[in-house]
């Protein structure tokens, strides 16, 4: 039941069908009856009419709303239709009124026989077709009291986590300035009390679970919570004090414990019996390997289970069949809930609201603990209550305590912005940060020789086999070889080959002379041809510095630079270094021999 302004709204609940008068006699209004002469288990009353009581009229009426959202179809396990009117018939939801509205969740429904057998369930969801839709509930409804009408709330998109579901919870709407919630505490679910605390964001269509602090209320049901705080008459929810509630009572574990502790504890009860023994029990219950359940070594399930104390004041622990304790303990505590109470306190550096700290800049974490790191960018969600950064450029991880970004591979840098090479390109390269390749590593820019690239690969782990600069195709070991780890391996017949440069004739031709150079292009002395004389001579003969870039030391006269890049159809062999003159020799001899058979050809 809720109240609104001078109205009281029922809805639900769990009764039993009366058996048909005689023969001759009235039936009592708006009583149902059982047309069977037994009564059936299998087919229990669960009310699913919605009743208003006007306190001023001192009348009941029942009401018959629409539905905007319900829909005409069977379960999953083609058992009872579903919601046809409205929600399904059930006890022990929780209602809440605000803005002309009344606010219905969960509670324990009845849809038909299915293969629920009424323990803590242990199978598969293939064993229990209907747990999703029926017995514990978790749905949320609208009832819109000016237009008479039903609704169905779903979980916003973004959000869609809810609370478990259960029944005999308590709830209650808790206003502080301009944020709306109802609050949903406690409850009862498969044979377990719960102790969790929830509130639904009205505005936004949202479920927030807050997390407890400190003492908090051990796991209970039918407990009682009403808000408190809210101006008289306006019910604003302006005043500092406002959004607070109280939670009194209930049914379950352990007075004025907290829900860790409450699992953990022991309640002495007053002699039990157990096959007429008197002893002195606690309850602590313990599970053997083979899952039997005993208590101080004692199997219960050879003895049975103790007898329940008839001492009111302290009811007595008992295990369920999954070693698993129920609490029968009826508690009187008091306990009151604060919107504006926050992980300590958001440690000075944030306000607090409701429960979730709202951090200053320059801080993160859910006490506001944490401080940033560079380039973080952080904003606090109001619809799903929490603070949402993105931080070290979601490349990393931001350390709360030092305000550094521990980065993940290949990410690097002060925020993570940057890229680390893979393996460092192996010694043989310098990695650009700045860039990134296709990967996602940074850009290796591999060490060059001679002006041309040593290594290659995306690491520069692959080493370039030799090339001669006078190789303008750029062919890998000129195609007559292959190249493996960085050396050529000739095909059979071809080898070495010496840096040149082709000599031009005036008409732009070739004379198809090769003038030995070095890795500059410029022509060895002794070996040379005099272009100004058009000969070969001595004009090239003298010392020849090294060179002030690459510093490499001046070449012999007369010597050749070979290339291992099977660019030649000759042959140098290793130890031989006489014969570094014959392939020019030999080259420049079937050049003239060309040029004379080419003159003699062409001679009138």
């Amino acid at each position: 039941m809720v109240n609104y302004k001078d109205v009281v709204f029922m809805f639900g609940g769990h009764g039993q069908r009366l058996q048909p008068p005689p023969p001759g006699q009235p039936r009592i209004a708006h009583e149902i009856y059982d047309t069977q002469s037994k009564y059936e288990a299998t087919n229990p009353l669960y009310y699913d009419d919605l009743w208003a009581y006007n306190v001023t009229e001192r009348e009941w009426e029942q009401l018959k709303p629409f539905c905007t959202t319900c829909q005409n179809q069977s379960e999953v396990d083609g058992t009872a239709e579903r919601d046809v009117f409205g929600p399904r018939g059930r006890h022990s939801p929780s209602l809440a009124n605000y803005d002309d509205s009344v606010y219905l969740f969960g509670g324990y429904a009845f849809g038909g026989v299915t293969n629920f057998v009424g323990i803590y369930p242990t199978g598969t969801a293939t064993d229990y077709p209907s747990l999703n839709s029926k017995y514990y509930l978790n749905d949320m409804w609208k009832y819109n009291i000016t237009v008479n009408e039903w609704e169905e709330l779903f979980p916003h998109p973004r959000y869609p986590i809810r609370p478990s579901p259960r029944f005999g919870h308590s709830a209650a709407i808790s206003i502080k300035g301009d944020q709306v919630v109802m609050l949903v505490f406690g409850g009862y679910t498969w044979d377990d009390e719960i102790g969790d605390l929830w509130y639904y964001n009205i505005s936004g269509d949202t479920w927030i679970k807050v997390e407890g602090e400190g003492e908090y209320p051990s796991r209970r049901y039918r407990s009682t919570m009403v808000p408190i705080g809210h101006t008289s008459q306006l019910r604003t929810g302006s005043t500092q004090q406002a959004g607070r509630a109280l939670v009194f009572g209930g049914h379950g574990c352990l007075k004025g414990a907290s829900y860790v502790e409450a699992t953990k504890s022991k309640v002495v009860s007053n002699m039990d019996r157990i096959n007429n023994i008197d002893r002195q029990w606690d309850t602590q219950y313990d599970a053997t390997g083979d899952g039997k359940i005993t208590v101080r070594g004692i199997d219960v399930n050879e003895y049975g289970d103790p007898i329940l104390s008839t001492n009111p004041d302290l009811w007595i622990q008992t295990p369920n069949d999954y070693g698993e304790k129920y609490c029968y303990e009826e508690l009187d505590d008091l306990w009151q809930y604060f919107p504006t109470s926050c992980p300590k306190d958001c440690s000075r550096r944030g306000v607090c609201e409701y429960n979730f700290c709202v951090c200053d800049d320059g801080f993160t974490g859910i006490d506001c603990s944490n401080v940033s790191c560079p380039d973080d960018s952080c904003f606090f969600d109001y619809l799903g209550h929490r603070q949402v950064c993105e931080q070290c450029n979601n490349r990393g991880t931001c350390n709360g305590y030092t305000g550094q970004c521990d980065c993940q591979f290949p990410a690097s840098g002060e925020s993570c912005r940057e890229y680390d090479c893979l393996n460092d390109c192996n010694g043989n390269g310098i990695c650009d940060h700045a860039r990134n390749n296709s990967l996602g590593y940074g850009v290796c820019e591999c060490f060059t020789k001679d002006g041309r690239p040593a290594y290659e690969g995306l690491d520069c782990s692959i080493p370039v086999c030799p090339w001669n600069p006078a190789n303008e195709k750029n062919l890998t070991c000129y195609d007559r070889g292959i190249c493996v780890n960085g050396t050529c391996v000739c095909h059979p017949g071809y080898g070495d080959s010496f840096v040149h440069r082709e000599l031009s004739a005036p008409d732009g031709g070739l004379f198809g002379i090769r003038i030995p150079t070095d890795w500059d292009g410029t022509p060895i002395p002794g070996c040379g041809y005099d272009e100004e004389k058009d000969a070969y001579s001595e004009a090239f003969r003298g010392p020849k510095p090294a060179d002030p870039i690459t510093g490499r030391p001046a070449l012999p006269e007369c010597e050749p630079i070979w290339v291992a890049d099977c660019g030649d159809v000759f042959f140098t062999f290793a130890g031989a270094p006489t014969l570094y003159g014959m392939p020019l020799i030999i080259a420049l001899s079937l050049a003239w021999l060309a040029n004379e058979i080419l003159d003699i050809n062409t001679r009138p």
